[in-house]
């Protein structure tokens, strides 16, 4: 009886540490040059883009892995004894991981997140650098042509809150339950 109650606690614990899939969908037509961009929303981990494209009308689509680079220079004046902005830059990519033509289907996964550091080499001048991956797709047709039709799908895995708190509940009661039978006495033989 014990151990199966344990079993079963692990398996709850197991079910319930599971990340819930989400996906957001968009639909439209468009007949337009240039791209129709979509962006992803903010995932943290990799995220699963599919593209379908649909009707007769000419045009395509293509994958990005979208990276913005932000960097700002600091120098120090030894006049103030202090640092002060020297410059900087900021740049906006983007990557292309896939491209489909009408009709068709693309799929494409993006490790997408953010990224910061801080660097003083020499300690002459510092450096602080921003970065983030998204995924976006960029869509076009021919504006003398029927709209192109289409489909995307982005699916991230993200962990909501009823899975952690669902876990939760189920350490604390496996915890519960082994310091329950740790406490009895042994039983004599």
């Amino acid at each position: 009886m014990k151990l199966g109650w344990l079993v079963g606690a692990a398996a709850s614990l197991l079910i319930a540490g599971q990340a819930q899939a989400l996906s957001v969908v968009y639909t439209g037509a468009t007949n337009s040059l240039p791209y129709t961009i979509i962006e992803a929303p903010e995932f943290e981990g990799p995220v699963s883009v599919k593209i379908e494209l649909f009707g007769t009308g000419l045009g395509g689509a293509e994958i990005y892995d979208h990276l913005v680079y932000e960097h700002d220079d600091w120098m120090y004046n030894e006049t103030s004894g202090k640092w002060q902005p020297w410059g900087g830059n900021e740049y906006d990519f983007y990557l292309l991981v896939a491209e489909i033509t009408n009709p068709g289907t693309a799929t494409a996964t993006i490790a997408s997140g953010s990224f910061y550091e801080i660097d003083c080499p020499g300690c002459y001048y510092y450096r602080e650098t921003f970065g983030s991956h998204t995924a976006a797709v960029g869509i076009y047709g021919d504006p003398w042509s029927e709209p192109v039709r289409y489909r995307v799908t982005f699916h991230g895995v993200v962990p909501e809150p009823a899975t952690w708190a669902i876990m939760i509940a189920g350490l604390g009661l496996a915890g519960q339950r082994l310091r329950q039978v740790k406490l009895r006495p042994p039983i004599a033989a």
